[in-house]
This record gives C-alpha cells, structure tokens and sequence, in this order.
C-alpha cells in the first residue's frame, strides 16, 4: 500500500522545507532552473516570482505582462527566462538581473506553453490558436509553424536527447515532430479527452502524458506504442514530472493530491496531500528523493 500523508503532512521519507507564499493568484507553473538553485513560478496575477531554493526567501518578482501567465521555461544555460501569457506574447526575461529582453509576437491567443530545445537554439511556443511556433534564439525570429492541431495546444516538450524532436499535446492527441525537417512524424490518439502535460523520461525513451480523465498514459515515442496506463488519481491529472535519474515519477491531479510512482514496477509509493489544485497547477521533479522501498 502507497503511504499516505496526513492532512497538511508528507509522508515517511519526505521533509518539508520550505512553503513559498507571494502570488496572489493560482500559481499555473513552476520550474527549476538548470542550476538547480533558482525556483520560477508563474501566475495569473500577471507575474513571475524567482525564489531562493536553499533559503526559500523570495529573490526577484518579474513584472511586464498584461494578461495571465501561463508558463515559464529556463534556457539550458540558465540565463534567460521566457513566459508565455494570456496577452498572446511570449517574454524573454535576462535570469540575473530580471530585465526584459525581448517580446515575442506573433501568435493570435493565449500562449499555454514554452519550452526550450535541448542545444538552447530554439525556444517552442504552444497557444490556443491551434499552432506550436518555433523561435530562433539567436534572431528571436521566428523559425517555423506547426499548424496540424485541431485544438488547442497545452504543452510542448522536447526530447531530452534530441534537439530536433518535439511533442505537443492537444485534445485527444499528442504529436511527435522531427524538427529540422518540420515533419508530423508521429501521432498518438489518447482518447482520454484533454492532454493536460507532457514528460519524457531522462533518456528519452518513454514519453508520459497526463489526461481528463485523471491517468497518466506512457509511450513508446518511436512505435507510438501504448506502454502502460497508471490508473489512481479520481479527477484531472494536470501535470506530471520525472525525477532526475528516472527513478521516480510525479503526478497531481486536481482530486488535490499528488502521487509518486516507482518507475520499476509503476507503483504508487506515496501520496501526498496538497491541498488545493487548479486545472493548470504545476509540479516538478529534480533529485533523488530518500524513499524507502525504491530500489
């Protein structure tokens, strides 16, 4: 049986350090930069609030937005922040002086996701005008469209062992681009309503989304190939996070809980109360938890 927490309590092998208290809305996102020493978290209180992950003390509060922030990403060398909001524009932000670089315009509604390509030359974008957009991070030009979504796009996720492949997940489907040549290589029928998120194992092997309907599917990105169905959670699963080493995997879900899941046997080890969750709420996993039981 998974350890339960009691209320407001984590569970056997977890220590709370730190609660973070500053946004005056539901935080949408968060996210470690690759450092590992700075935590971003977005809002739709129009900001971006950077916090001090040894400390827990609020560092830096990003402000230029007009509309809801939806999604924060790092570049992998730690030095720029980029946004995406309600007000259609995607914000680059400088990460050690938190002045705004540069603003991105191009799609024509909200910007639900960014993520940034393996080797940090391309910055993806998601929006609910059915497109992902493909930005040069070097002329922050834009350097591509892909328009096969019949939906809108929630997320964009890149593989983490190849800079020119991207997934994108939208109602019912998920699509695998091979970038450089812009093709639909791949497309995943989930039939579980809306993908909500996307994760890829640290190898790059596996790629799990999380559904409406409160599961967590993993798949085989070269077959398009069903692996397993993780079945637990009782309403939406919103997001979901692979622990650094691939030993563990995350899951929140807005029935206000979180589970883990040994990615040995797929098991849930823990559930952790959380309290509150929005449709949008966020997770992320870094380093290597002290649980028992996980070999």
């Amino acid at each position: 049986m998974p350890n339960k927490s009691a209320q407001g309590q984590p569970p056997p092998g977890f220590k709370l350090r730190h609660t973070l208290r500053g946004h005056v809305g539901t935080i949408s996102r968060i996210t470690w930069s690759p450092d590992g020493r700075t935590l971003a978290s977005a809002s739709p209180d129009k900001v971006i609030q950077l916090w001090d992950a040894e400390t827990g003390e609020l560092h830096r509060t990003l402000k230029g937005h007009s509309g809801e922030i939806y999604s924060v990403a790092w570049s992998p060398d730690d030095r720029i922040l980029a946004s995406g909001s309600s007000d259609h524009t995607i914000r680059l932000w400088d990460a050690e002086t938190g002045k705004l670089r540069q603003t991105l315009k191009g799609h024509s509604d909200v910007v639900n996701d960014v993520a940034w390509a393996l080797n940090g030359r391309t910055l993806a974008s998601g929006s609910d005008d059915n497109t992902v957009r493909l930005w040069d991070a070097e002329t922050w030009t834009p350097s591509g469209i892909l328009d096969e979504h019949s939906f809108s796009v929630n997320v964009v996720a890149w593989s983490p062992k190849d800079e020119q492949v991207l997934a994108s997940g939208s109602n019912d489907i998920i699509h695998i681009h091979e970038i450089k040549s812009k093709k639909l290589t791949m497309t995943l029928q989930v039939g579980q309503g809306w993908v909500y998120d996307l994760a890829w194992d640290p190898p790059g092997r596996m790629l799990a989304s999380a559904s409406h309907k409160g599961t967590v599917l993993l798949w085989n990105p070269k077959t398009g190939r069903q692996m397993n169905v993780l079945e637990g959670h009782t309403d939406f699963c919103t997001s979901i996070s692979f622990s650094a080493d691939g030993r563990l995997l995350a899951s929140k879900s807005s029935d206000n809980s979180v589970r883990l899941w040994n990615c040995g046997t797929w098991e849930t080890i823990a559930v952790l109360d959380d309290g509150y969750c929005d449709w949008y709420s966020s997770l992320v996993l870094v380093w290597k938890p002290p649980i028992r039981g996980l070999s």
